[in-house]
């Protein structure tokens, strides 16, 4: 018989989070294809999405088919890896309640962030999962 536990503990990588955001920096990618999860209590939760990214701006956004469109107002939900260092960044600061963050081993960038603001609010926390990373020339 497995026990769960329900209190959620905090992940301490190895790296911390200026230090992956400087590697990956010092890649130099700024172009890219990358695939996106969000989940929250907000629009397109739980959706699996192919971002575009060029010069680090999201310039399509499909579902993971390829087959959806995702349209344009909708994109704010989604970041791209800037954006998701940026945020993790500035949420670390604010002490949260929970916050995860796992990286890429090769390139760095964040492949998982979760975080719960606060304890005592319910419905605040969210996380994204962001994986396969094709650099674009």
């Amino acid at each position: 018989m497995a026990v769960v536990s329900c209190e959620e503990q905090n992940v301490q990588p190895t790296i911390n989070i200026e230090e992956a955001y400087n590697k990956w920096k010092s890649l130099g990618i700024n172009s890219y294809q990358i695939n996106q999860i969000k989940k929250c209590f907000c629009v397109d939760a739980g959706v699996k999405v192919i971002m575009t990214i060029k010069n680090e701006n999201i310039i399509n956004l499909e579902d993971s088919t390829g087959v959806v469109k995702i349209p344009k107002e909708r994109w704010q939900y989604f970041k791209t890896i800037n954006q998701l260092f940026e945020l993790a960044i500035e949420y670390k600061k604010n002490q949260p309640a929970n916050f995860i963050i796992e990286y890429d081993d090769t390139y760095k960038f964040p492949t998982y962030i979760y975080v719960n603001p606060s304890n005592k609010i319910a419905d605040d926390e969210f996380e994204f999962s962001t994986y396969n990373l094709i650099p674009q020339r």
